[in-house]
């Protein structure tokens, strides 16, 4: 019988350190990290932060345009590209959720001021062919001339009915050709009929011919997409720091354009956890800090100031394009891109 109080006794001891520990433990990180905060804080205090405005907050000015592009339905941002003479910015979007609807991909374009956009959505990618922006239905001519209307191809018209050998001739005539395959759909999203469409360019002229009958005949595809030939922006991916505030000046591209970053405001912390056992990829974590990020961006000898959100484990990527002066700020926190040129 005594030895059974004598282990019951070592266990209760155990268990009273154990916990003690464990209280210390956590008390001494809670104080860790009320330092921090507070040090962070005073840093700030040693920054002109008036001069930092948040970035979802600028508005345009004489050295630059700002164009926030946030929107929850446009989904992830899969890319930037420039395109066309006069420097056209687009950027591609993916929202797995509007799979079934047919509008998972939404393409955003805009001219070289950030000024006037056109934005639609679409299943497949947008194709772009001397800078027409072609839709399955039918193209666009902002690129050309601003318009956002969404012009039909010109159907094929003939009192005979398609043949091959008309696919054939019109094919030979073409500087661009594509054979399509696609379902038409109600608001509902259930099918409701069936399009095979070949679609020419011709001397200036969309065509389109529509068959009733299988007149497929493999022809190879005509006209290199332009977005194929334009070079895509280059990215930079900016985390939050870890556990200090040390100046980190990167170079974004060939036209020296620079991001600073001044001083994090440290305000929550997240100790991060172990690999799991099971877990394929190790499910562990790097503890990480949320807050405040206070940027100098510098583009063409041209600086501005910005206060950017960094929410844990969350990065935020920064785009440049050689070819331009255009920068896109990305964050998928609220899923957040603020695009930025100079004047």
């Amino acid at each position: 019988m005594k030895l059974f109080s004598r282990l019951a006794l070592l266990g209760l001891t155990v268990a009273i350190l154990s916990a003690a520990y464990l209280y210390g433990r956590s008390y001494m990180a809670e104080r860790w990290v009320t330092k921090e905060v507070a040090n962070s804080s005073d840093m700030l205090a040693n920054l002109p932060a008036s001069d930092y405005i948040p970035l979802l907050e600028h508005v345009s000015n004489a050295d630059f345009n700002i164009r926030d592009l946030s929107n929850t339905e446009h989904g992830d941002f899969r890319g930037m590209i420039i395109i066309g003479p006069e420097k056209h910015v687009l950027l591609s979007f993916f929202n797995s959720a509007n799979i079934r609807a047919g509008s998972a991909r939404t393409t955003i374009v805009l001219d070289r001021n950030l000024e006037h956009s056109l934005t639609t959505t679409t299943r497949t990618p947008l194709r772009v062919f001397r800078n027409y922006l072609l839709r399955r239905e039918g193209y666009y001519t902002f690129l050309i001339d601003g318009s956002t209307s969404l012009v039909s191809f010109e159907r094929h018209t003939s009192n005979e009915p398609a043949t091959k050998g008309m696919i054939q001739e019109l094919y030979e005539s073409s500087s661009y050709y594509r054979y399509d395959e696609y379902a038409l759909r109600n608001m509902n999203h259930a099918r409701i009929g069936y399009i095979k469409a070949h679609v020419f360019l011709i001397d200036g002229r969309w065509i389109e011919v529509r068959e009733d009958t299988d007149l497929n005949l493999s022809l190879p595809a005509k006209g290199q997409d332009d977005l194929s030939a334009n070079q895509t922006a280059s990215f930079l991916e900016v985390r939050a720091p870890d556990y200090d505030d040390e100046e980190n000046s990167v170079l974004l591209n060939a036209r020296n354009a620079n991001i600073t970053l001044d001083h994090f405001l440290k305000e929550t912390y997240s100790e991060g956890r172990g690999a799991v056992i099971g877990a394929p990829t190790g499910g562990a974590l790097a503890p990480a800090w949320s807050g405040q990020a206070y940027y100098t961006l510098e583009i063409d000898d041209k600086t501005i100031k910005f206060v950017w959100q960094h929410n844990f484990r969350v990065d935020t990527y920064l785009y440049a394009s050689p070819a331009t002066d255009i920068v896109l700020v990305a964050s998928k926190v609220g899923r957040q891109y603020v695009l930025i040129s100079t004047n």
